[in-house]
């Protein structure tokens, strides 16, 4: 309708939260690797455990899992790093949100690391192509997976969060929708300045009066 307000969400990229997002995100990535440096060889060993469970269950001897050293594995599940630094660093949601992330990311990619260590198995042992397609998948996954997590959880918030919502007013004369800031420019060169004075856009100013400060 000429002559009100119009409200449209426009993405429109807040470009410093963005960047600031950005390198909270990497700055705590890069913390809570050094940390896992110290503490990965824990998570390591418990994966390894119920991994070996499995493999036991499998028909695999301790003979064969003890031959696969996988003690520095860690340095490769690396993936819970991003999955935390997502889940601490995206603004503005809320607790239960970030908490969910993580009991949702844990378990899940705790599944892929063990199972990435039992498909390595009958590659090695069998050469098995349908396990290396299943170990090369999972190293692909294995890295998306953080990601995905976090954006399947928090989606709704990016629109917030990435974008802005604009204003817009529609044209008292012929309807055309623009921002505030572009108002009297497009009454000048789309009706002539003599617009200007013409009841239509006066009365407009005067229901909008922000118009009339960007007038003066």
């Amino acid at each position: 309708m000429r002559g009100e307000i119009v409200y449209r969400k426009v993405e429109v990229l807040r470009w410093k939260q963005l960047l600031l997002f950005l390198s909270a995100f990497l700055f705590a990535s890069a913390a809570f690797l050094i940390l896992w440096f110290y503490v990965g060889e824990f998570y390591q060993y418990t994966v390894f455990s119920v991994a070996a469970f499995i493999l036991n269950a499998m028909g695999y001897s301790e003979a064969q899992i003890s031959a696969v050293n996988l003690t520095r594995a860690y340095l490769a599940n690396f993936n819970l790093v991003p999955l935390i630094a997502l889940a601490v660093t995206t603004p503005r949601i809320a607790w239960m949100k970030r908490v969910k992330m993580l009991a949702i990311g844990f378990p899940v990619l705790f599944s892929l690391h063990v199972l990435d260590i039992i498909a390595h198995f009958p590659m090695y042992f069998h050469d098995s192509e349908f396990a290396r397609m299943i170990v090369y998948s999972l190293g692909v996954a294995g890295v998306a997976a953080p990601f995905i997590i976090w954006f399947a959880l928090t989606h709704d918030d990016l629109s917030y969060l990435l974008s802005e919502e604009v204003r817009k007013y529609s044209c008292p004369i012929c309807g055309a929708e623009m921002r505030g800031e572009d108002f009297l420019k497009h009454i000048k060169e789309a009706h002539g300045k003599k617009a200007l004075k013409s009841k239509k856009v006066k009365d407009f100013i005067r229901k909008h009066p922000e118009m009339q400060r960007r007038r003066l």
